[in-house]
């Protein structure tokens, strides 16, 4: 399952008035409905409240094969939480399409600063993750496509992914160690073969 969150930025004030929210969401909800649940929608709630913002869901009737939450905080702030199952590539070219239709609304306010069209999906549901913190708190996306290994040493767990471009990658205790690319590095800080290490101990 691919998922994308979409922000935005409205106009706090909207919050206050109901009559204007109303018709703010159900343009949201069309068009998102349009774009992303193309089908029947099976469901469809709406909570709201002056302190704390508005949320809408909604769930696609055929197959389930996508849903989405939209979300608006008294602070200002609109997410539009959106899930798929099929069409990834179809779907990423529809987000661009609805993110652009929403920028037109009277009360989004634009940022100063340069935005991105839209932030890359996530994947879900896979029986691996991609994804790794770094030290910084930041999320980082590999390219794996198979887990090939994995096991609980007495002293470390041992896992081995298949990188598109790495090849074979090296993971212990979740840290990664090295990859099948590093061979060429591997082969120079040896001495690339006029070394001969046979009958030594290497640490």
């Amino acid at each position: 399952m691919e998922s994308w969150l979409l922000e935005f930025r409205f106009e706090k004030s909207l919050l206050l008035d109901t009559r204007t929210l109303g018709t703010f969401v159900e343009s949201l909800v069309e068009d998102v409905q349009e774009i992303t649940c193309a089908g029947k929608v099976v469901y469809r709630g709406m909570e709201h409240c002056e302190k704390t913002g508005f949320k809408v869901l909604m769930q696609e009737a055929e197959h389930g094969n996508s849903s989405a939450l939209i979300q608006g905080s008294s602070l200002g702030l609109l997410t539009i939480d959106l899930h798929v199952r099929d069409n990834y590539k179809e779907f990423e070219e529809k987000i661009k399409a609805l993110r652009k239709k929403i920028f037109s609304y009277n009360r989004i306010v634009r940022r100063k600063t340069l935005e991105f069209e839209t932030l890359p999906s996530i994947t879900r549901g896979d029986d691996f993750s991609k994804y790794e913190k770094t030290t910084c708190n930041l999320l980082m996306e590999h390219d794996f496509d198979a887990l090939v290994y994995d096991h609980d040493s007495p002293y470390q767990n041992i896992r081995i992914f298949h990188s598109k471009q790495y090849g074979n990658c090296l993971f212990l205790d979740n840290d990664m160690n090295l990859a099948e690319s590093d061979l060429p590095y591997t082969v120079a800080i040896t001495g690339d073969g006029k070394v001969d290490y046979r009958g030594k101990t290497v640490l």
